[in-house]
């Protein structure tokens, strides 16, 4: 999952959440003496405080749009990393994660620069995965005739697979020779 998640994904600014706890009780602030300006007639300083307090807002639109948007980033990783090959159908995304639209959910989040390694290919209506050597060669796989009844089995190099017809554990070509 990692490896689909930039830096910016992973932070979890404390700061900043504190930050907007200040900036939202100054908003609220201003607001409540809006209040007492505009009940007192005087409208220019009514005004000016009602600007003052919804701009005390925007840190925490910020820090919650931030928040939704690291989560929205790591159901889209999980559901990357649990891909059985180098791509993920845009129809399997639909049922994995929390978006209308997965193809714009996930070219809105490696714009806004939160996802890394994967593009989105709409002539194949997929999610291509251009992940770390490390994930590819676990991804990597091979049709294997099964050593016991000769049929086609698909195996993943750090996964065996298992024969439909007769039950035996099939491995990757070459897997037994680099244990």
């Amino acid at each position: 999952m990692e490896e689909f998640l930039t830096e910016k994904a992973r932070g979890q600014s404390r700061g900043r959440a504190a930050w907007s706890v200040v900036a939202a009780v100054f908003g609220v602030a201003f607001l409540c003496v809006s209040g007492d300006f505009l009940s007192d007639g005087n409208t220019g300083s009514g005004g000016i405080s009602i600007v003052l307090g919804l701009a005390c807002f925007l840190p925490v639109w910020k820090t919650v749009r931030a928040a939704l948007l690291r989560r929205q980033t790591r159901q889209f990783a999980s559901a990357f990393a649990g891909a059985e090959g180098a791509s993920i159908r845009l129809e399997k995304l639909r049922g994995q994660v929390s978006a209308k639209d997965p193809a714009a959910a996930v070219n809105r989040l490696i714009g806004a620069g939160y996802l890394r390694n994967c593009t989105v290919d709409l002539n194949k209506n997929a999610v291509l995965l251009h992940a770390p050597s490390k994930l590819v060669e676990q991804m990597e796989a091979a049709e294997v005739e099964c050593p016991h009844c000769g049929a086609s089995v698909r195996v993943y190099r750090k996964r065996p697979g298992v024969c439909a017809f007769c039950g035996s554990e099939v491995s990757f070509p070459g897997a037994r020779e680099q244990r």
